[in-house]
């Protein structure tokens, strides 16, 4: 994070994948505490130090200023509900405290997949099944997934449009939504 503020070209940095951050964290602070796996430290210890470095280092690349995308597989988990019942939910693919750090800290989290006809898609807002959110106002008003194109300029393209509020949807009615 220190390297990264000296280098004024960075606009964006992207961790691919942040499964992969994280489990390096975990090797560097099982290696400072001489073990295999953080369990094998007395008390929580290792567990608890894994998170402190983790969440310290995210903290230190996101106080560079720099817009900050975090990308990750999908992973399918049994969630417990508010009502205490257990649902299958798509999540990042990542470990609960990577997770955690997802749901405290991250302003977009944006589910990118095949629809059933085939077509890639990128869904903003979550559901019961999809892990999913927009946590910046004014931005994806009205948007809760949409087409993606075939190729990476229309996806830019699209997900710009879609931030900026001015991406065309057409419900499976139909009509037209800006």
């Amino acid at each position: 994070a220190v390297a990264l503020a000296s280098h004024a070209g960075i606009e964006t940095i992207v961790v691919d994948t942040f499964a992969k951050l994280h489990d390096l964290c975990q090797e560097s602070v099982c290696k400072e505490l001489g073990v295999a796996h953080p369990a094998d430290a007395p008390y929580g210890k290792g567990f608890n130090m894994v998170d402190q470095e983790f969440n310290r280092g995210m903290n230190r690349i996101a106080l560079t200023g720099r817009g900050l995308v975090l990308i990750c597989h999908e992973d399918v988990k049994d969630i417990e509900q508010r009502d205490g019942s257990v649902k299958n939910m798509v999540v990042p693919k990542a470990s609960k405290q990577a997770r955690d750090y997802i749901n405290r800290c991250v302003d977009v989290v944006a589910y990118y997949y095949y629809g059933k006809e085939g077509h890639r898609r990128i869904r903003i807002q979550g559901n019961d099944e999809i892990m999913a959110g927009n946590r910046i106002d004014g931005h994806f008003v009205g948007v809760d997934k949409f087409s993606v194109g075939t190729d990476a300029k229309t996806a830019y393209q699209n997900f710009i449009a879609a931030f900026n509020n001015r991406l065309t949807i057409v419900s499976s009615n139909g009509k037209s939504k800006v």
